[in-house]
């Protein structure tokens, strides 16, 4: 990478990653939209003040009338009390024959009933226009002469903001429920989307209940956080404010390293955090003190190995560092172990440039505009790729039992876990991987004219890049031939500029995703300029 390449990724990545939260679109988890955004929809007017709308069909796009109905159902409004519930305007929607979808929207008389038109026994979902009142989530399956009976509770819709420790705007996904509901019907759920520009209003909630308000935090020193507001403080129309509680930074500990009894001639020394994201700490043996003692600068307390390169290779048993703990290690003679594997595509063809490397629980990281492995990202230690033969060797190890990570780009990752015998080279045999399906595509709305390029990444959720566009110029980008798991999609305007991201999942189900990103309020500059 050039020094110009570093100097512009290190801002730009570090606002990518550390905004890694998955943010969703809002929604409302018992509201079905009576059409999709992709097709069209068309509506006429019935009688009786009730509109019906059948979309998603050749009749809808030409303007034609939407099919009769077959027969109508009563639905019968009460409230908790029961008491009809009259002068009631409620919408609702029903899957008709063809897939197509029916919606419609009236109003109880005074006796609490309203006549919805069926296209068949398909079950009908209704909610209330009216915020003051809730009906229940759950669809309705009509029975034949038998009126559809409704319960309408008291609801409450409010204003909710939800900020950091020091007023910083939360951008995320946020769940609200309500806590000691029982009986059918009764379950209330709301996902909202904050965007950090204004409150959030939370819509219909059951009056006489506590809400459970829980944040998937995407603010940088803040953890996920649930919250519960009482009854008491749910009013309608009024402002609820709740603030992040900012994470405790973890206690740090030190690493030492003594060299004073051990033969060998080390040329650099790695703390790693197993299973993490690193958080260790890289030293040369020109570091290493006259008494022959190399100490790290202070690292999160958890659990670490050191590794040592150099004649020979060295590695130590995973240790515990604990808060404000100088934890030595002391560099034994025992007889390194080794493995090997041969990789192979589905064909039985050798891959070369698969990289080896212990598990670590990270994404391979690939060099940008190719797709070179980079081992240095995520050897964990140790590392090896794939000659042309797709033999790979990784020796040094410390006996015992490890687990292996076999990947390269383009394929499904493929993990090993194999004993390794003092002074052995067990071979791990033939790997094949398999060809990686997913793909991404993301779209960017709402990009302005001065938005010229923009620098967009892949990444492991919470950890470093998997690829990377240092340029995209267009509005569209695919990535294509990845793995399936969970990624998050970060993109930024040029120089360190505000960032954005969202996450995905890519499954056997749904291998192929489409992200849409809102680039419309993304600006140039670093922070401290702003």
């Amino acid at each position: 990478m050039t020094a110009q390449r570093k100097w512009l990724s290190l801002p730009i990545l570090t606002a990518l990653l550390l905004l890694g939260a998955a943010i969703a679109l809002n929604q409302h988890g018992w509201m079905t939209p009576a059409t999709s955004d992709r097709e069209p929809s068309c509506e006429t007017q019935e009688a009786g003040g009730q509109r019906f709308r059948g979309g998603n069909s050749p009749a809808c796009s030409t303007q034609e009338a939407p099919p009769s109905p077959k027969s109508f159902v009563t639905v019968l409004v009460r409230t908790e009390q029961g008491t009809p519930l009259g002068g009631l305007s409620v919408a609702w929607d029903s899957v008709v024959v063809g897939q197509k979808l029916a919606s419609g929207q009236g109003v109880t008389d005074r006796a609490g009933c309203l006549e919805v038109p069926l296209f068949g026994q398909y079950p009908l979902a209704f909610r209330s226009k009216d915020k003051a009142w809730l009906l229940p989530a759950e669809p309705q399956t009509p029975q034949q002469a038998k009126p559809i009976e409704l319960v309408a509770r008291n609801s409450v819709s409010f204003k909710l903001s939800i900020v950091g420790a020091a007023d910083e705007p939360f951008v995320g996904e946020v769940a609200v429920s309500a806590i000691g509901e029982s009986g059918a019907g009764a379950r209330y759920y709301r996902q909202l989307l904050f965007k950090g520009d204004a409150p959030v209003e939370v819509e219909q909630a059951p009056v006489g209940h506590d809400l459970k308000v829980f944040a998937r935090c995407s603010l940088i020193g803040y953890d996920a956080q649930e919250f519960v507001v009482s009854k008491e403080q749910v009013v309608r129309g009024e402002l609820i404010i709740l603030r992040l509680v900012r994470s405790e930074r973890p206690a740090f500990g030190v690493v030492a390293v003594d060299f004073s009894k051990w033969s060998g001639s080390p040329s650099a020394i790695s703390v790693y955090a197993v299973g993490g994201f690193g958080g260790g700490e890289t030293g040369f043996a020109d570091e290493i003190s006259e008494h022959k003692i190399w100490t790290s600068r202070p690292v999160p307390a958890g659990t670490y190995f050191v590794r040592i390169d150099g004649r020979p290779n060295w590695e130590s048993a995973p240790f515990e560092l604990a808060p404000g703990q100088t934890y030595t290690v002391v560099p034994d003679d025992y007889v390194p172990a080794s493995m090997n594997v041969r990789v192979l595509d589905e064909t039985g063809k050798p891959l070369a440039g698969a990289i080896v490397t212990r598990d670590t629980k990270r994404y391979v990281r690939y060099r940008i505009d190719s797709r070179v492995a980079q081992a240095t990202d995520h050897g964990g230690g140790i590392s090896a790729i794939s000659a042309a033969d797709g033999c790979a060797r990784i020796h040094g190890l410390r006996p015992g039992i490890h687990e292996f990570q076999i990947e390269a780009y383009g394929y499904e990752p493929h993990f090993v876990t194999l004993v390794l015998p003092a002074g052995e080279t067990t071979d791990g045999g033939d790997v094949y991987l398999k060809k990686a399906i997913g793909r991404i595509k993301v779209v960017l709305k709402n990009r302005k004219d001065h938005q010229k390029s923009f620098f967009l990444g892949v990444m492991q959720v919470r950890g470093s890049d998997v690829r990377t566009v240092f340029k995209m110029t267009e509005s569209e980008w695919v990535f294509d031939a990845l793995p399936l798991r969970e990624y998050c999609v970060g993109i930024s305007v040029g120089k360190g500029g505000k960032a954005g991201s969202q996450n995905v999942t890519l499954t056997v189900a749904n291998p192929d995703q489409v992200v849409e990103i809102d680039v419309g309020d993304l600006v140039e500059g670093y922070p401290e300029e702003k």
